[in-house]
C-alpha cells in the first residue's frame, strides 16, 4: 500500500506547474470544461521492495498523468505539455512530506496517445520510490 505522503508530495509538485490546467484527481468529482485541456492523475503503486528480515521498505510505483486535449487539434499541444512535465519532474528530484522523501527514480515515460471521446489522451508516467523505515 502506498503511503499518503507519497501521493501528497507528487500531487503538490504537479500543482506547482505553470501554466496550470484543470486536473481530475482520483475519486473527486470533475466535469471538464468544453474545448479546454485537462489532466487525469493516478498513483500506480507497485509491490514494495525490502529485505524480509528488516523493517525497511521501499515503496515504488508510477505517477501517471493523462493529458486530455480537445480533439482534432493534433498532438502538438499535448506533446508540449508532456515536455513541461518531464522538466518539472527530473530524475533524482526529492520531494519531502511528513518526513518521507519521494524520489523521482527515472525519466518520464510517454505512452502512445489515442482518441478518447472528443479528446486526445496522452499518458505520461513518472517513476518514483520512497524509502520507509
Amino acid at each position: 500500500m502506498s503511503r499518503p505522503q507519497i501521493r501528497i508530495a507528487l500531487e503538490q509538485r504537479l500543482n506547482q506547474m505553470s501554466p496550470a490546467i484543470d486536473t481530475a484527481w482520483e475519486n473527486k468529482t470533475f466535469k471538464p470544461r468544453s474545448d479546454q485541456p485537462y489532466q487525469r492523475v493516478h498513483l500506480l503503486p507497485a509491490t514494495p521492495e525490502g529485505p524480509e528480515m528488516s523493517s525497511f521498505v521501499r515503496e515504488i510505483g508510477l505517477f501517471q498523468i493523462t493529458l486530455m486535449y480537445p480533439g482534432d487539434g493534433g498532438p502538438g499541444e499535448a506533446e508540449a505539455r508532456a515536455e513541461l512535465i518531464r522538466l518539472h519532474f527530473p530524475k533524482g528530484l526529492g520531494l519531502t512530506v511528513g518526513g518521507i522523501t519521494t524520489t523521482i527514480s527515472g525519466s518520464m515515460q510517454k505512452l502512445r496517445g489515442d482518441n478518447d471521446g472528443d479528446r486526445w489522451a496522452l499518458p505520461v508516467r513518472i517513476p518514483y520510490f520512497a524509502n520507509i523505515s
